[in-house]
């Protein structure tokens, strides 16, 4: 079982960037693996990630309203990684969880730019379809559309 506060710790840095968006400096070049090691702890801590959830996308939100949307590359590695973040966690999150983590995704979904709000629905859009019933479905859509 991996400590609570080396996952927390793992998922400081894409809001540890705040300011440093679309450059060249050791936070831009360490976002890549940071990311990767991000959607890995989730596919292997499983159920033990979701409390760390709401401030992973929290710094996510962060890193991108803070000049993130600027970087396309850098965008796309975000939101890879938050999608291997959903496919791993999807049994979790398209249950009774879906409404609330679907609510973790506002700012995201709703962020200034409209390639960020794209790639945030095509992302966020994969919990929706993996709904395990039309209530749960249902539930989900008015919560993204809260």
């Amino acid at each position: 079982m991996v400590d609570a506060a080396a996952a927390e710790a793992a998922a400081r840095p894409a809001g540890a960037l705040k300011g440093t968006a679309g450059g060249d400096g050791p936070a831009t070049l360490s976002l890549a693996p940071a990311l990767d090691m991000l959607a890995r702890l989730a596919r292997d801590l499983q159920s033990e990630f979701l409390p760390l959830l709401p401030s992973v996308l929290r710094s996510c939100a962060l890193y991108v309203s803070s000049g993130g949307d600027r970087d396309p590359e850098a965008l796309e590695l975000l939101f890879c990684a938050l999608g291997r973040v959903c496919r791993a966690l999807g049994r979790h999150l398209s249950g009774a969880l879906l409404p609330r983590a679907l609510g973790w995704t506002r700012a995201l979904r709703y962020a200034r730019a409209d390639h960020a709000r794209a790639l945030a629905a095509e992302t966020f859009g994969y919990l929706l379809r993996q709904a395990p019933s039309d209530a749960r479905l249902r539930a989900g859509v008015r919560a993204a559309l809260a």
